[in-house]
């Protein structure tokens, strides 16, 4: 594939899906030549004619050169006054530039690769089904992970059953929660693979308890962020703290690990917000999404913050955020920082 449009409202996702596809397209590159075959564009501040000049100019001195586009809006959807006639065909696409886009995809160069990243796409379009024909679209959002969940939630089950063993819901709660499960990730597999250890480790019959499962499976690095956050989130300052160092030393990039507080954060403000509106708690953790236990977990977290605290840290967060990203602090330290504090 040589095209990959990533959207959604998970950035933290969409980034490591980005590394992950810069480093497979540009593994046989020269270190010394990257500068020059890994090129990254904003789509705010260049015209579509920039980008088509950079999709025709060949990789430098190198086999491939990637392409990478922030925020682009070719393939987001459009308010017009005409919106009720995308329901029955695709949206026409007008103007040279985007011609011109769509006769590059009808013939993409075979030594380029463009990843494009957007907060919205609308499927409809020809410039997105076009893009789709030549690469791949992949949508990165809380919706699509919760599904993710249901769907391992029922490999997981009918695998067990086939096998004849059967397990705890706070056991299989666990075991998904270690794996690690997203839209993004191959986890079915992962999944298949650790039943089958799990039934073969029980002899193949009789119930899998939470113990087996914490004792034969690996964690994932989803699942140790999630214990910082969790422990974080019940104000257990040592152990958040731990759990934090544990991070650093398997080598978590600190951004990350700001990506997946904030979000935690963010989470409980919005739990808490509903909930001081009479929402019911149950109610609270269905509409936040994800696996029920987690949410239940946040929900009740959340109880144990005032909103102006919630708030309070969501901004500490976004403060280390800037800093470190313009270079003016250690968002490891920082976070180090904002746990002994809170």
């Amino acid at each position: 594939m040589s095209v990959y449009v990533l959207y959604g409202i998970e950035e933290w996702y969409i980034e490591q899906a980005t590394k992950a596809i810069t480093a497979a397209a540009s593994k046989d590159i020269d270190a010394p030549l990257l500068p020059f075959n890994v090129v990254d564009l904003d789509a705010r501040g260049i015209s579509l004619a920039r980008l088509v000049q950079e999709l025709h100019t060949p990789p430098f001195m190198a086999a491939r050169k990637v392409v990478r586009v922030e925020n682009c809006p070719y393939f987001a959807p459009r308010q017009s006054k005409g919106a009720r006639q995308a329901d029955a065909e695709a949206i026409e696409e007008t103007g040279d530039d985007l011609a011109q886009l769509h006769r590059i995809f009808a013939a993409f160069p075979p030594d380029i690769t463009l990843i494009c990243t957007a907060t919205a796409v609308n499927m409809r379009m020809k410039i997105t089904a076009a893009a789709k024909k030549c690469g791949a679209v992949y949508d990165f959002s809380s919706a699509k992970r919760v599904d993710a969940v249901r769907d391992a939630q029922s490999v997981l089950y009918k695998e067990l059953k086939r096998l004849g063993v059967t397990i705890a819901p706070q056991a299989a709660a666990e075991l998904l929660a270690l794996i690690g499960v997203d839209e993004k990730t191959p986890h079915m597999r992962q999944v298949w693979q650790e039943v089958m250890k799990l039934a073969a480790f029980k002899g193949y019959t009789g119930a899998i308890t939470l113990d087996d499962v914490v004792a034969l499976t690996p964690r994932s690095a989803e699942a140790k962020a999630f214990l910082f956050t969790d422990a974080f989130s019940q104000h257990r300052k040592a152990e958040a703290l731990w759990h934090l160092r544990q991070l650093w030393q398997d080598g978590e990039e600190p951004l990350m690990v700001l990506s997946v507080l904030a979000r935690h954060i963010r989470q409980m403000a919005i739990a808490r917000e509903m909930l001081d509106e009479g929402v019911d708690g149950e109610e609270v953790a269905k509409a936040l999404g994800g696996h029920p236990f987690v949410a239940g977990k946040l929900v009740a977290a959340a109880r144990t913050y005032a909103p102006e605290k919630l708030r309070e840290m969501l901004a500490n967060c976004f403060e280390i955020d800037n800093k470190g990203k313009s270079g003016r602090g250690d968002i490891a330290f920082a976070l180090e920082m904002l746990v002994t504090s809170s």
